[in-house]
């Protein structure tokens, strides 16, 4: 195991200590913080297609701004496990769509068609940290830098990373492969990624 691998992993079970600590109030209160913030942006607002996921504990919840997305009319997609190619692809959700647990445990969408981002769609992705330059530490399994790679192309979908204050660090260790972020929001700082400005 390479020392980069080693240093991400120590940082994952640091703040897994710290996410599964958390109270469930505290984690509505800011993530309304969060979602406030996250439908104010001017990537949200502009956005026809918007991708949020469900959140798994610990994660901000991004309910409010699903409610925003169907109130809006906007396209709102969400991670689903697609058996078949053993990868993340995304799928639409709406307020009537049927949720199935994946493999993972985590809600998906039960229908078996798959969606494609659209030009200027805005992603909301989490992560275990992020840094100031965009860096994101994910769970290590590598499925949310595949899923956002592939759905970048030519569509330049506007990425924002969403985590708690706890979860923004100075630098986090990055690899070839890891997709870095346009944005990183939390419940009391919105930033611009420094490399991406």
């Amino acid at each position: 195991m390479s020392k980069m691998a080693v240093t991400k992993q120590q940082l994952r079970e640091n703040m897994r200590r710290e996410r599964a600590a958390l109270e469930p109030d505290w984690v509505a209160s800011r993530s309304s913080r969060i979602s406030e913030r996250f439908v104010a942006l001017d990537a949200f607002r502009t956005a026809e297609t918007v991708c949020l996921y469900v959140a798994i504990s610990g994660e901000v919840l991004l309910d409010a701004a699903m409610a925003q997305c169907w109130d809006q009319g906007k396209r709102l997609l969400v991670p689903a496990y697609c058996k078949a190619r053993g990868e993340y692809g995304f799928k639409a959700m709406t307020r009537e769509t049927v949720m199935a647990n994946g493999p993972w445990g985590v809600p998906e969408p039960k229908e078996v068609s798959w969606a494609e981002i659209t030009p200027a769609a805005c992603i909301a992705v989490p992560g275990v940290a992020f840094d100031e330059a965009g860096g994101r530490v994910g769970h290590g399994k590598g499925y949310y830098d595949r899923l956002l790679a592939d759905a970048v192309g030519d569509t330049h979908p506007f990425k924002v990373g969403v985590c708690f204050d706890f979860q923004r660090l100075d630098s986090v260790p990055s690899e070839a492969w890891d997709v870095g972020m346009d944005m990183v929001i939390s419940e009391t700082r919105v930033t611009r990624a420094q490399s991406r400005a």
